[in-house]
């Protein structure tokens, strides 16, 4: 559903604008009730001790005889790739709208900023970094380590990059919603005197947010680590609880796509992983999300890069990287491709035969005992270092007698 534009805001955007400006305000008053109770969200906490129905007994059914026919609803997506393998559909979905993802990446690289641009493209229907946006609508950016004037920044250098109209503008003014939530406490679960976790008055204050107003279309919680509370990261059971309870929030009206920010590991970071299994903390995170991307920063030349790579994904083709340039400014705009190819082949062929000299070096000098010691010798990761001894096998520069024999520098 598209979001209707705005000429003039309903009543409820004043209590929205006041919530987000910090004044206490009353989201539940008796009109907003009555406008939006089909499209709430329940708090999990909502129903009184001896109420509680029984969930099960409320969503489960019978198959209906034309789900074996008849075509099922098409999906909606938020976000859309060029599809040029297939004539018959110029895009193929990206990223689905309606379900809960992960955007990965270490410390600096740039998360906030794409998502802040991914929130301007969601409102105006701009492209997103060459992605069409398969439907817009409202937005909410919850930044918990970002104060009002850091989110102000990040909105005006995200927009100059894309020259708006007046009319996109416009949409912007309308249609974003920002949380500066730094130095707030926002974690979405909590423990009770018992040790039962429960979810949190904050949980309930997103959800009061969200129930104000219509046509959300993404919800962005970053990062991570402020929003699943302590030991949410890493406690598997806490981390499937956190996915539940940010899947409420789907639930939302718009039904949107609800977006969290992530850190990557160490270990990710020092060996460019850009898998699933980069991001930090728990293995049930990634595992409960439906689709996870990761960003890894890279340089060519005097230039600043960063990947997007979908890592996961449960509904649609993964598609192509994004390669962007990250400015002094934190603002990311798109390598051009034909442009920079050149330059990124002499760059990366460049790097590998730096590598691939270290490797030989350190293997005709037997200083490891180990591959994790030679990974260490030659300051790389697990698979740009397979990628070096293969490339130097194929090359011939590299031999061994057996499969248990040690490799040989051929001289």
């Amino acid at each position: 559903m598209q979001a209707r534009p705005l000429r003039s805001r309903p009543r409820s955007w004043g209590r929205v604008n006041a919530f987000a400006d910090g004044v206490p305000v009353d989201l539940y008053d008796q009109d907003n009730q009555e406008r939006l109770a089909s499209r709430r969200v329940v708090p999990e906490s909502a129903s009184a001790p001896g109420t509680r129905k029984n969930v099960i007994a409320k969503v489960a059914r019978c198959i209906d005889a034309d789900w074996l026919v008849a075509s099922p609803p098409a999906r909606r997506w938020l976000l859309e790739q060029d599809n040029p393998e297939d004539e018959g559909a110029s895009t193929r979905g990206w990223l689905p709208r309606g379900k809960v993802g992960m955007l990965a990446a270490g410390g600096g690289v740039g998360k906030t900023m794409a998502l802040v641009s991914l929130a301007i493209s969601v409102a105006t229907g701009r492209k997103w970094f060459g992605l069409t946006v398969g439907s817009t609508g409202r937005v909410l950016l919850a930044l918990a380590e970002e104060d009002l004037e850091e989110v102000q920044r990040r909105i005006f250098h995200a927009a100059h990059r894309l020259r708006l109209t007046e009319a996109e503008r416009e949409r912007v003014v309308e249609l974003i919603v920002i949380a500066p939530l730094a130095g707030t406490m926002v974690a979405l679960l909590e423990r009770d005197g018992a040790g039962n976790v429960l979810t949190s008055a904050l949980h309930a204050d997103l959800v009061q947010v969200l129930n104000a107003a219509e046509d959300w279309a993404l919800v962005v919680l970053d990062p991570l680590a402020r929003w699943a509370g302590i030991d949410g990261e890493n406690d598997n059971a806490l981390a499937t609880r956190f996915v539940e309870t940010v899947e409420t929030l789907v639930r939302a009206p718009g039904a949107p796509t609800v977006l969290v920010a992530h850190h990557t590991s160490k270990a990710a970071r020092r060996e460019g992983d850009s898998t699933a299994s980069a991001a930090r903390g728990a293995s049930a995170l990634t595992d409960g999300m439906r689709w996870v991307a990761t960003m890894v920063p890279g340089t060519i030349g005097k230039l600043r890069t960063v990947r997007i790579e979908v890592a996961k994904s449960n509904y649609s083709h993964p598609g192509d990287p994004i390669d962007l340039v990250r400015e002094d400014n934190g603002a990311l705009s798109l390598l051009p491709k034909e442009a920079m190819r050149a330059e990124v082949e002499r760059d990366r062929g460049e790097k590998e035969r730096k590598l691939d000299a270290r490797v030989l070096e350190a293997i005709g000098k037997g200083q490891f005992t180990s591959a994790d010691d030679l990974r260490s010798i030659v300051q790389c990761g697990k698979s740009p270092l397979s990628a070096a001894i293969a490339r130097l096998k194929a090359s011939g520069r590299l031999s061994k007698a057996s499969k248990a024999d040690p490799f040989v520098v051929v001289s």
